[in-house]
């Protein structure tokens, strides 16, 4: 159940909820164009964790741009993934 709570007196306030309700509401607050909620709720989340190497061994044609911009990894991170996957590591 997804609750919205005061916290006492200030101007703070807790939003409570599973994950998939933050981000679904998150999605909501993008459409209504209140992003800068949007995003405080996206930095609590946890981030997602991705096997890059699984994801480079089954599309072997992307790019290190593409993997960065699909999963968040960084270009370091990308390289990595991209040799692994062709055996150069």
């Amino acid at each position: 159940m997804l609750s919205l709570k005061r916290i006492r007196r200030s101007k703070n306030w807790l939003l409570m909820g599973s994950q998939s309700q933050f981000v679904e509401i998150s999605d909501k607050l993008r459409q209504k164009k209140a992003l800068w909620i949007a995003e405080a709720i996206d930095k609590a989340l946890p981030k997602p964790t991705f096997n890059l190497t699984l994801i480079m061994k089954s599309n072997p044609a992307m790019t290190v741009n593409r993997l960065m911009a699909e999963t968040g990894c960084t270009f370091i991170e990308a390289r990595s993934a991209i040799d692994t996957a062709e055996g150069f590591i």
